[in-house]
């Protein structure tokens, strides 16, 4: 069923606007590449669902928002169709002039479609994003002083949206996804963050990217601790339990792997990941993105049969965001043939 409904879907989202030819294309780790997308190397793609904002056609947006959020619908590797929808929304790129006419077509269907909370959780992504475009990547010590005004102006900009809509009657899970990023960006005291995520999964317990964002709040380099993080990833998947759990503690340990700087944890349970990656594949399937992270756990494991078989999956669809180079991907990939079963 799940499968089913990712190919209804398919048409509405995928590219229209093919990259070049690559020898080596590297799979996204993210919802981009659920649905089939490959937005590295080459110029970047615009995807139908983008074409549908640009050209104004916010009865389609909100009809397969609707959808999706109805359906809960799942791609391969388990994530949620209405995460990406919006993600496809969100734009990547810097170039100021490019993002002005992405503010303005956001700003057109919020004033379109009032009652519309995917305009209003659209148009307050945007504005996340485009405050960490003037923040930049740099650790806070290195960022400029310059850049924090802006950077506060925008976040406040994006909170501002998100607490008008909670005066709609349409509902939307992605409503807490991106006040948690709004409260990563403002710094939220550690009650008032918790308090936001307890009330997230609430409302709907199944959507993985609150338990993520969560955790990667909780690590050290958001004034967290390493063990913050641990324990709240083995107690949530406790309290889940059996398959689920296992699949959320799995789900959970990529995101403090990934934003971890590079930095191994071997206090996580090897047996739970490998447990909750098969029990993520049995529920939805294979996904480049998941058979990525879970070639690295193993690589980090010295686990070298399973990061054999991994690889042997994955071939040459490597996750820029999961080994930063190709380099990085070889050297694992190189150790787990030779150190592999024959």
């Amino acid at each position: 069923m799940h499968r089913l409904k990712i190919l209804l879907f398919l048409p509405l989202l995928v590219c229209v606007h093919s990259a070049s030819a690559q020898k080596s294309t590297p799979a996204d780790d993210g919802s981009l590449h659920t649905l089939g997308e490959e937005p590295e190397p080459g110029p970047r793609r615009v995807s139908r669902t983008e074409n549908l904002l640009l050209h104004g056609d916010f009865d389609k947006l909100e009809s397969i928002a609707t959808r999706l959020r109805t359906e809960k619908t799942r791609a391969p590797g388990g994530a949620w169709v209405l995460h990406t929808f919006y993600d496809l929304l969100n734009p990547k790129e810097n170039d100021e002039q490019l993002l002005a006419v992405r503010r303005q077509h956001l700003e057109e269907w919020m004033k379109a479609k009032p009652e519309s909370i995917t305009a209003r959780v659209a148009l307050a992504n945007f504005y996340t994003s485009y405050a960490w475009v003037a923040r930049g990547g740099a650790e806070s010590d290195k960022v400029p002083d310059s850049a924090w005004p802006l950077f506060t102006e925008r976040a406040k900009k994006a909170e501002g949206i998100l607490h008008d809509a909670l005066k709609l009657d349409q509902k939307c899970p992605e409503w807490y996804a991106a006040l948690q990023i709004v409260a990563l960006a403002e710094d939220w005291e550690k009650d008032r963050a918790k308090k936001l995520f307890e009330q997230a999964i609430r409302f709907e317990p199944d959507y993985p990217y609150y338990y993520e964002r969560y955790a990667n709040y909780l690590l050290p380099k958001w004034d967290g601790s390493e063990k913050e993080s641990l324990d709240f990833i083995k107690k949530t998947a406790d309290q889940r339990g059996g398959d689920a759990g296992d699949i959320l503690y799995f789900q959970i340990a990529t995101v403090m792997i990934s934003r971890s700087n590079g930095k191994f944890h071997p206090e996580l349970d090897w047996p739970r990941l490998q447990r909750g990656h098969a029990a993520l594949e049995t529920a939805f399937g294979a996904a480049p993105g998941e058979e990525n992270h879970f070639a690295l756990m193993a690589f980090r494991f010295k686990d070298a049969a399973v990061a054999k078989k991994e690889f042997e999956a994955i071939g040459d669809k490597w996750a820029r965001t999961v080994w930063k180079t190709r380099g990085a991907f070889e050297k694992a990939r190189d150790w787990a043939t030779a150190n592999g079963p024959g």
